[in-house]
């Protein structure tokens, strides 16, 4: 007697493994690129870090304006 084991499994964990493949595939295109990406890549973390930092000096800022009208004490 032969008893062959079928698994089945969810629709649910088709979809999850689907999602992952199609996630997964942008990095082996960009794996098979034969251009150097370090100057883009370089470029685009100096702007994050200046974005970053102009956010906290705009931050900064709020907070000053916001301190400066705290009215505290008698009027």
């Amino acid at each position: 007697m032969n008893l062959s084991l079928v698994v089945q499994q969810s629709p649910g964990v088709t979809a999850v493994a689907h999602r992952i493949q199609l996630a997964v595939a942008p990095v082996f295109l960009l794996s098979f690129a034969r251009f150097d990406t370090s100057v883009p890549v370089a470029l685009f973390f100096v702007a994050a870090m200046v974005a970053f930092f102009a956010g906290l000096l705009f931050f900064l800022r709020e907070i000053f304006i916001a301190t400066a009208n705290l009215r505290i004490g008698p009027h």
